[in-house]
């Protein structure tokens, strides 16, 4: 019972510290122009604790310019005084009779006092504002839900005008996307005949939802140079901008119901086919690289929709990439790109037909409904057909495809791009394709050699990637044979062919590869012959043993 005696004494001293603590409130003037700024004291008795102040009631009425804190502790003959001052410097955002409100410090409370704030004359106000001020405006006052509005905010000043801070970034909107267009600009501009400085600033602002946009107002402070009663007096002086409402109106009654909403300027479909279809036939089994590129204006990419369209399976096998959205914000105005790429094998000769793309927007310059159609373009296929065994195996092909793009996307990072090697070797390879697949058609039909002999064909190509050798290579790799076609195995067989050409068909003497190359080239024969494997377990029930072991 003893050892509680200390512990209820002190807290009975800190209770009695704040209990006897007292709000002191004092202002270093009651009266004021407009222009002036008053300082603010609130000093706490007895107490050496500094509390954080919540100032946002003075927020109303007053700029607070600084703040300050200084804590002081006297022992004099006995007696012990502490406090803590509260130093805020205040200046008013209007004239007439202001209040600066109670502040709370603890459990304590400040008495509100009142303050007069003279109004400047008219002239001086007229004179000060067109010192230093805002110029703000928008592309238009109604805008539909996600359609663009150009939003533009300049502050002009005069010489001698000193700005004692930056002018915010882009304003803070709920419900709205905000982006910054191009750089702020820095200048001169002419005003009434007279020269000005000027900053300019350009957003974008994109409304997720109808009703009303407002765009809050920004200010800042600066320093002007007055002439009053023939003496230079320099006044510190805020400047800020009005609030702006912008109506935002929902989607357009007349708008298909069934197509994603596109509100643009110009929506605009372009396409490239490599290598060029426009006088080359191509031959059957040779890939394609198609992409097709949607540009919008006056809207970001994000917002545009994925081509639907399907090229017809038993024409065309077709491998998308992932689409790339980019947006330019350099110019006065949002332009946003959406690539769509995909690696086209056409199957069967012929006029062959690359379908056509439409999208439906909406034009917000015109104020109405319009497509914007991609026309389809022809290619021109020779050779033998690639058949199929029946639908099922088609539906079949493309649903393996599908649940493999994400592995055959990462596979093609590791290795070269087939589409920048074909300019170099677009002939010869074409060639040399077309033959593989048509030895894998013919040798789906003969499969007397049995599993050995296929062991044997593939622990050679194996075995020849030491070499080094592209030449030996290809010839290893040409012996394969396969008892039908393999969707994966192509694209492996292909991706061989494309590294081993860059060495035969280009104008190079030594035709050994590098050790990447070795290397890639060695995984890739090592998966051939897993793949290899798979088709023997799926047509024979004497699966071939794997040649070697990971």
């Amino acid at each position: 019972m003893v050892k509680s005696i200390p512990i209820v004494f002190m807290i009975f001293s800190i209770w009695s510290e704040i209990a006897l603590a007292e709000l002191m409130t004092q202002l270093s003037r009651t009266n004021i122009d407009e222009l002036e700024s008053v300082q603010l004291t609130i000093r706490a008795n007895g107490t050496r604790s500094v509390e954080e102040l919540d100032l946002t009631e003075l927020e109303v009425n007053f700029q607070i310019m600084n703040t300050n804190t200084s804590s002081q502790y006297q022992y004099i003959n006995g007696n012990e005084q502490s406090w803590v001052d509260y130093q805020i410097t205040l200046k008013p955002k209007k004239p007439g009779q202001l209040v600066i409100p109670s502040l709370n410090i603890g459990t304590a409370k400040s008495k509100p006092i009142n303050l007069t704030v003279r109004p400047i004359s008219k002239s001086l106000r007229k004179e000060i504002n067109e010192l230093v001020f805002f110029e703000v405006e928008t592309s238009k006052k109604s805008i539909y839900v996600q359609e663009q509005l150009i939003f533009t905010r300049r502050l002009v000043y005069s010489n001698g005008v000193q700005l004692y801070n930056e002018i915010p970034g882009p304003p803070k909107i709920e419900n709205a996307l905000v982006l910054t267009l191009g750089e702020t600009k820095s200048g001169t501009t002419q005003r009434n005949g007279k020269k000005y400085g000027v900053v300019e600033q350009t957003f974008a602002i994109f409304s997720e939802k109808s009703g009303f946009l407002e765009i809050p107002s920004i200010n800042i402070t600066a320093s002007v140079r007055l002439i009053e009663g023939g003496r230079v007096s320099r006044k510190g002086v805020r400047v800020s901008t009005q609030k702006i409402k912008t109506e935002v109106v929902p989607v357009p009654s007349v708008y298909p119901k069934d197509k994603p909403w596109l509100p643009a300027h110009a929506v605009i479909l372009s396409q490239t086919i490599t290598p060029s279809t426009n006088n080359d036939q191509v031959n059957v089994g040779e890939t394609l690289e198609r992409r097709i590129r949607v540009r919008i204006d006056g809207n970001t990419g994000s917002i545009l929709p994925s081509l639907s369209s399907q090229l017809p399976a038993n024409l065309f096998r077709e491998y998308p990439a992932s689409p790339v959205i980019e947006d330019d914000m350099s110019g006065s105005s949002v332009t946003g790109f959406r690539t769509e790429t995909s690696s086209v094998v056409p199957l069967q000769p012929g006029e062959l037909l690359l379908g056509k793309e439409q999208i439906t927007w909406w034009d917000t310059i015109s104020d109405e409904l319009r497509n914007s159609k991609l026309d389809s373009t022809q290619v021109s296929v020779t050779g033998s057909p690639i058949q199929l065994k029946n639908t099922e195996q088609t539906e079949s092909i493309i649903s393996e495809k599908k649940q493999t793009d994400n592995s055959i996307e990462a596979e093609e990072n590791r290795t070269p791009s087939l589409s920048t090697k074909l300019s170099y070797w677009k002939e010869v390879s074409a060639l040399i394709i077309s033959f593989a697949f048509l030895c894998l058609i013919f040798l789906a039909l003969n499969n007397k050699k049995g599993n050995e002999n296929n062991r044997e064909i593939y622990r050679n190509l194996i075995g020849s990637t030491r070499t080094k050798d592209a030449k030996i290579i290809k010839i290893a790799l040409q012996q394969i044979q396969s008892s039908e076609i393999d969707q994966r195995s192509m694209i492996v067989f292909t991706q061989i062919l494309t590294i081993l050409n860059d060495y035969l068909y280009q104008d190079k003497e030594d035709t050994f590869l590098t050790k990447d190359d070795q290397k890639k080239i060695d995984s890739l024969t090592r998966e051939l012959n897993q793949l290899g494997i798979q088709q023997q377990n799926r047509r024979s029930p004497y699966a071939l043993p794997p040649l070697y072991n990971h």
